[in-house]
């Protein structure tokens, strides 16, 4: 039995995760670049790993700064 994907949800742990990695960062900024992972990535036929790509992502994003 499979759950339904949270997008609104899925979002705000990662954004919560990353405000305490970088905390330099404003909540804001990080929190749309988040939406724009997670939203790119939600019609994926596999949800469960979403957050974790979309924070890789996030994070060699900022790196890239």
């Amino acid at each position: 039995m499979s759950s339904e994907f949270d997008v609104d949800a899925t979002i705000r742990a990662v954004t919560d995760k990353l405000v305490a990695q970088y905390p330099h960062r404003s909540r804001t900024g990080l929190n749309a670049v988040v939406r724009d992972q997670v939203r790119a990535l939600q019609d994926s036929p596999i949800t469960d790993y979403i957050s974790v790509i979309a924070e890789r992502e996030v994070k060699r994003q900022l790196k890239l700064e």
